[in-house]
């Protein structure tokens, strides 16, 4: 891998964990609009999409899927969509 600022290294995951790439203005301004909520980002070689978000902005994010998640399991339970625990247990059991 060719050097990149004085740095010679040796794997891509050195990269991640030795460097930090700098928002643009541009990035910066999207952010600041929308506090709290993810900006998404595309690569235009690769037309993959990327979400960056604050640090801070992770737990709330993570207990919102995981809130969520539950409701719509829970939900699901309640219209008899998914079957419980206790009678999974019986089939497999015995």
């Amino acid at each position: 891998m060719p050097p990149i600022r004085g740095y010679r290294l040796k794997t891509l995951s050195e990269y991640n964990t030795r460097m930090t790439p700098k928002l643009t203005d541009e990035q910066r301004v999207a952010l600041e609009a929308n506090p709290g909520t993810p900006l998404r980002l595309e690569d235009p070689k690769t037309r993959k999409v990327y979400l960056v978000l604050s640090e801070e902005s992770l737990p709330t994010l993570w207990e919102d899927y995981i809130r969520r998640e539950v409701e719509r399991g829970l939900a699901a339970a309640e219209r008899g969509e998914v079957e419980s625990i206790k009678s999974q247990r019986r089939r497999v059991l015995g």
